[in-house]
């Protein structure tokens, strides 16, 4: 998939991005999630959202979108089963004759700053 020309990937540590995921998913009222990626190779989670100029707190988020790094695509699993160390948590999903459905990036944002508060002082995730 390529990012970088309105879409970006947004990478965090696996064990906070599932907590963020927990924390998007109970939002009230709901907020709509958009595709997100399980990296087992890299031990990470790849949340796809628009770009945007959201501030990502801490120094373990990798924004994906070929400026910082040489990273032009996100390679995604096929839909439905697991592939090169990659699985779907979200699928992407559209409504009819509409875009894809991606996560605002401040509600993540919000979602990544509360999950973090969720591990104790001194974890390597705080």
């Amino acid at each position: 998939m390529p990012v970088g020309v309105g879409i970006v990937a947004i990478r965090v540590p696996a064990a906070l991005g599932r907590v963020a995921l927990r924390v998007l998913d109970e939002q009230q009222p709901p907020v709509a999630v958009g595709p997100v990626i399980l990296n087992h190779l890299l031990k990470a989670v790849e949340f796809i959202v628009p770009a945007s100029p959201a501030l990502w707190p801490g120094s373990d988020i990798v924004r994906l979108d070929g400026r910082l790094d040489s990273t032009r695509t996100v390679r995604v699993p096929p839909l439905g089963c697991r592939g090169s160390g990659r699985e779907w948590l979200r699928t992407p999903r559209a409504a009819a004759g509409k875009r894809p459905i991606l996560t605002d990036p401040h509600h993540l944002a919000h979602a990544l700053t509360t999950a973090r508060s969720k591990f104790p002082a001194g974890s390597p995730i705080r």
